[in-house]
């Protein structure tokens, strides 16, 4: 049980790390403008107003080794185009932005 269990935190402190390593550069725009970003990541796939807040949002879908994986990466800005918050959703291996 307690080898299970082991395993088990290795894990999560594997994925927590490696939720860093996107984290971080993608963290780093906050407080630039969203052409910053755009240089960085191309144009967006899609900018779209929510309840007041620009929202500027790319997709990324990869193939790997016949598994279909997907990426949707998000930054909000304020009314001078600077990049406020970002979120991100999908699996890793296509979050490498």
């Amino acid at each position: 049980m307690h080898h299970r269990t082991g395993a088990m935190v290795a894990a999560a402190l594997f994925l927590t790390s490696c939720a860093s390593m996107i984290d971080k550069p993608l963290a780093s725009m906050v407080g630039q403008p969203i052409d910053a970003a755009i240089s960085r990541f191309g144009f967006p796939t899609e900018e779209k107003t929510i309840a007041g807040h620009k929202v500027y949002r790319w997709v990324r879908n990869r193939s790997l080794q016949g598994n279909a994986m997907s990426c949707e990466l998000n930054y909000e800005v304020d009314g001078a185009g600077t990049i406020t918050r970002y979120s991100w959703e999908g699996q890793l291996a296509a979050c490498q932005f």
